[in-house]
């Protein structure tokens, strides 16, 4: 399954009591080399992002990708853990949601964080782009969205408009 989310594709061969050969293909995407980020314009020292992501290798790399903004990074590997750590942490500046995680139903989630802090904004994040349809109910709970697919610049410009 996790190759075919990835694009990819897998094949097996068979030999009776020889045993069985997997193999795959997932495409490779090179990421740009040269992301332009200027340090004024997007130096997020003593601002904290909650990066609420289900998935450890997503997580990490989205802190990769914000190490050089030096935002302070939290990180929530479950809605219900995302809700104590809004709870808790004052200095919480803004949110990044997968909303393409478990548990998360109907924006639910996004109503709770915005139940505990109103002013916070919220960006949701999916694994796909999402059609005009989608973002124009999803702006109802989220203060923007973007997609996986979105270059690194994307997400720190996004960021940078909640943040100014």
């Amino acid at each position: 399954i996790l190759v075919k989310k990835l694009g990819g594709n897998i094949k097996v061969e068979a030999e009776e009591s020889k045993g069985s050969i997997f193999t795959f293909t997932i495409p490779f995407i090179q990421k740009p080399e040269n992301i332009f980020i200027e340090k004024n314009k997007c130096n997020f020292k003593n601002r904290t992002i909650l990066i609420i992501e289900n998935e450890a290798e997503n997580a990490a790399e989205i802190g990769e990708i914000l190490k050089p903004t030096k935002i302070e990074t939290l990180f929530a590997f479950s809605i219900e853990d995302a809700l104590i750590i809004i709870k808790a942490i004052a200095k919480i500046d803004i949110v990044l949601i997968n909303i393409d995680m478990e548990g998360i139903k109907d924006n639910c989630t996004s109503l709770k964080i915005k139940k505990i802090r109103k002013s916070i904004p919220i960006i949701s994040q999916n694994n796909f782009d999402l059609n005009p349809k989608s973002k124009s109910e999803n702006s109802k709970f989220h203060d923007a969205q973007i997609s996986k697919q979105d270059n690194n610049q994307q997400l720190i410009s996004t960021i940078n408009k909640f943040l100014r």
